[in-house]
This record gives C-alpha cells, sequence and structure tokens, in this order.
C-alpha cells in the first residue's frame, strides 16, 4: 500500500457513516427536507409527499390539501385535484347559464358536497337569445338562434376576402376584412375595388408616322395605337399598310364623281348638315379629290328656325333664349297678383338674334293703399283702412246737378243743401245703395248756383228726407229716382 492511499477498512467506516447521516436527515421529520427545501413529513397526511422530496413517492402537488394529489378523485372545487394541470375537468357545464324554472335564470356552479354543477338562481329573467356570446335564454346554448360560421364574403373586385359569420357588437358579421384597393391596372382585373375591371385612363401612343393618338385597355390588355385611314395622293404610308396610297379610296375613273361629307360622325343629313362633291382625279394613284361644297355644323344661331348645329334641334344653343320678334307677358311680383286691383302684366320682346328678353314695359304693381276707390295695393279690398264718414263739400254752378260719396264712405245718410235760384221748388234724388245724390231746382235747368256738404258714410243709412237732408226750399221734393222730379222745360 502506498502512502498516499486510505486503508480499504476506513474508507467502508467512512462510507457507512455517511449512510447513517443521511437516512437520520430524510427521516427526521423534524428536520427539513434536504432534497425540497419543504419540512419532510406528508403535511397532509394524504401518503403523498411534495415535488422535489426525497421521500417517495414525490409527487404530491399540494402537500397543504389532502384532497390533491395524483389519482385523487377529481372534485368540482376549483382545483386541480388529480395534478394533472387540469381543474375542474368533468364539470364542463360550470358557469353556464340554465334554467332555474319558468321565468328564472340560473348559472351552474359546484354543489355543497363539491361532486357535482348544480344550477343556482341568478334572480334574472330569461330574454330573447343575441348574439352576444351569453345564453340569454338559459336553454344552456349560446347564440343558438344565429348562422354563425356560415361561409361569407365582403369587399369586392381584388379586395374581396372570405370568412365566416360570427358575433359582434353590431350583430352578426363576417370575421373577413376586405383588402385595401390599389391602384387600377390594365390586366383584366378590378384592382381599385370600384366594381369595373380596367377602369383605366387611354394612354397616348403614336403609329408608323409618329402621328400621336390614344389606346385604350380593353380585355386586360392595351388595344393597339389607333390606324388612320388612307389618304389618297399623299405619298405617305397613312394606315401603316407598308405601302403609301394603296387604299381602295385611291382606285376610282378620272372625273367620277360621288357625294362626300367630311363633318362628325351622325350630323349628316341632320339639319342644315349635307353632302357636297368629290371628283376623282385623273393623275393615277392620287383617286378621289378634296371633298367641296359639303355643309358642317356652325354655332347654333338664335331665332331662324334652322338646325345651325346639325344636333336635331332647332335654336337649341346655349346662348338662345326666345325667337327673336316674339312677345310673352311679364309681372316681377307674385302671379297671383296679375288682375286684382290696380295690378296688371307687362310685356316683354325677344331681341334680334334671340339671346335676351327687354325689359318688362307696362306693368303695374301694388302700392300704397289710399283713399281713392282703387285696390292700390292689389289685395282684393279697396280703400281698406280709410275713414268711415266723410263729408263731401258741395260748392257747384246750375241747378240739375248730381253730387257723390267716396267709394271708402259710399252711403249718403244726410246733407244740407242751398239753392241759389228763385224758383220754390227743390228736390232731391237718392237712390238705394248708390252713391250719388241729384240736387233739382225748380224744373229748369240753368245757371243757378248750390252749396252746402254732403254726409258719406261706410254703411247705409236712411232714406234722405227733409229730417236729415234739408234744402231752402218751400217745396221740397225727396225720390229715389231723377225721372221723378218736375220734368225740366226747356
Amino acid at each position: 500500500m502506498s502512502s498516499g492511499s486510505v486503508p480499504a477498512k476506513r474508507v467502508a467506516l467512512l462510507l457507512t457513516g455517511a449512510l447513517v447521516i443521511a437516512a437520520a436527515a430524510c427521516n427526521n421529520d423534524a428536520l427539513v427536507d434536504r432534497c425540497s427545501g419543504k419540512p419532510s413529513e406528508d403535511q397532509d397526511q394524504d401518503g403523498h409527499h411534495a415535488i422535489g422530496s426525497c421521500l417517495e413517492p414525490a409527487d404530491d402537488c399540494d402537500d397543504a390539501d389532502a384532497t390533491v394529489y395524483p389519482g385523487a378523485p377529481e372534485l368540482c372545487d376549483g382545483l386541480d385535484n388529480n395534478c394533472d394541470d387540469l381543474i375542474d375537468e368533468g364539470f364542463g357545464v360550470l358557469r353556464r347559464r340554465c334554467l332555474v324554472s319558468p321565468g328564472l335564470c340560473g348559472q351552474y356552479a359546484c354543489s355543497s358536497d363539491l361532486s357535482a354543477a348544480v344550477c343556482r338562481s341568478l334572480e334574472l329573467a330569461p330574454t330573447p337569445e343575441v348574439c352576444d356570446g351569453v345564453d340569454n335564454d338559459c336553454d344552456g346554448v349560446t347564440d343558438e338562434d344565429f348562422a354563425l360560421g356560415d361561409p361569407c364574403e365582403v369587399g369586392i373586385g381584388e379586395c374581396r376576402r372570405t370568412g365566416a359569420t360570427l358575433c359582434t357588437a353590431a350583430g352578426v358579421e363576417c370575421g373577413a376584412s376586405p383588402v385595401i384597393p390599389s391602384v387600377e391596372e390594365c390586366n383584366g382585373l378590378d384592382d381599385d375595388c370600384d366594381g369595373v375591371a380596367d377602369n383605366v385612363v387611354a394612354t397616348t401612343c403614336t403609329d408608323c408616322n409618329g402621328v400621336v393618338g390614344r389606346r385604350v385597355c380593353a380585355h386586360g390588355a392595351w388595344e393597339p395605337c389607333p390606324i388612320l385611314p388612307e389618304i389618297c395622293g399623299d405619298g405617305i404610308d397613312n394606315d401603316c399598310s407598308g405601302s403609301a396610297d394603296d387604299g381602295p379610296e385611291c382606285i376610282c375613273n378620272g372625273g367620277d364623281t360621288r357625294p362626300c361629307y367630311t363633318g362628325p360622325a351622325g350630323t349628316r343629313g341632320v339639319g342644315i348638315c349635307s353632302d357636297g362633291e368629290q371628283t376623282c382625279e385623273s393623275v393615277p394613284g392620287v383617286g378621289w379629290g378634296a371633298c367641296l361644297d359639303d355643309v358642317r355644323p356652325r354655332q347654333e344661331l338664335c331665332g331662324n328656325a334652322l338646325d345651325d348645329d346639325c344636333n336635331g334641334g332647332m335654336d337649341d344653343g346655349n346662348l338662345c333664349v326666345c325667337a327673336a320678334g316674339s312677345t310673352r307677358q311679364c309681372y316681377s311680383g307674385p302671379a297671383a297678383e296679375v288682375g286684382v286691383g290696380i295690378c296688371q302684366a307687362g310685356t316683354q320682346s325677344c331681341v334680334p338674334g334671340g339671346t335676351q328678353w327687354t325689359t318688362c314695359a307696362g306693368e303695374v304693381g301694388p302700392s300704397a293703399e289710399v283713399c281713392d276707390g282703387l285696390d292700390d295695393d292689389c289685395n282684393g279690398a279697396a280703400d281698406e283702412g280709410c275713414p268711415c264718414n266723410e263729408t263731401v263739400s258741395v260748392d257747384l254752378t246750375g241747378d240739375c246737378l248730381t253730387v257723390a260719396c267716396p267709394s271708402w264712405a259710399p252711403y249718403p245718410v244726410g246733407c244740407a243743401i242751398t239753392m241759389g235760384g228763385d224758383d220754390n221748388r227743390g228736390c232731391v234724388a237718392s237712390r238705394p245703395g248708390g252713391r250719388g245724390v241729384y240736387l233739382q231746382e225748380g224744373d229748369r235747368c240753368n245757371g243757378g248756383k248750390v252749396t252746402g256738404s254732403l254726409q258719406c258714410a261706410c254703411q247705409p243709412g236712411a232714406p234722405l228726407d227733409a229730417s236729415n237732408c234739408p234744402i231752402n226750399k218751400r217745396y221740397k221734393i225727396y225720390v229715389t229716382d231723377p225721372t221723378q222730379c218736375p220734368p225740366i222745360k226747356g
């Protein structure tokens, strides 16, 4: 044995002592388990030691609760009793709504003995099912009245996306979100999601002669640049066929003529637009000459009864207002005033060229009401607001005269008359309801004098007589008709 080695007997003693000390440490319940750092005893006395203990079985996930250990029956208590990382498995209806009795909602909760889930009252009445993730009608099923999970789509064109229906705060909606539109391209797709594919602006292009045109997008591709018709005799391959002056229009017999028209499409033979004439040139390859004397559209002239712009309508230009020389009634106020009281319409005439109407001439509109027997303000009533009683002064020359009450006080109700002649007879004639009073002295209409006054009112009064209409004559005659006065002698 070397000087540095340990005798075998001593090694055996050392190992034996270590095992004894270790055993004492693991089996001493008063000591802390050096493996788990927890008290070494089975704290809840369920036959399982805490996870990490030196003692077996060391698999208790809660050594402070005797109902929790591997293999324990799962209880309805909110705990993982069998240490399988699941809580209350087997009680899947917990927290769902249920119907305690007709008209009373409840919710599943753990029973008092923790063995089952029972329906407990929430003191709530069932309500119609709505799409909100809650069992509103307490039948144990959520949102059963709604078509959830059905295929659906949102957006149009390339923005369209599919999904399934689901409940949101707004109700049943599609769970998909449309894509943001992109710039429209010529590709047969609706890139900008406006419902129309390839609605792009035509682009410029040049033909074989460098002539600039515009090409359009059709069927997902750009059309070729437009080809111009061949022009005869110009030495240019206008239609890009590979040869100049080769169009069918360039073949004709010299001296032949034919109708022609160079105006816009759709205007030929409309309105003033008419054909001209082309003549075939005698020079080979030149073909038909220029179109001569065709009549093309021009700016519409007003009032000439012609369709100058060849659009199918006469005198319908933007500046045409009326037919030159025509007239019409005009009135600047409400139309209902025309013909009421003094109000009357005027007349307008259309100026030469038909571009405008003249100002309204002869129009009479309403004015402030005055006491003149007329309806000045055109409201259907004359002289409203005028005084109801009026005295008319009489100072006239003659023996056979008539004085009258004004329109605002049209009824004679009294008078005081002095007749200046020497005849001792006087006659007063007043028709019932009339405004005039006839005054006659004697039976001759000479150059006498009548003075005094006539009283007028808004309402009829008693017939004129000696009591209300005295005259200065011995013989006083009061009648209702002038013909009842003494006959007039020559």
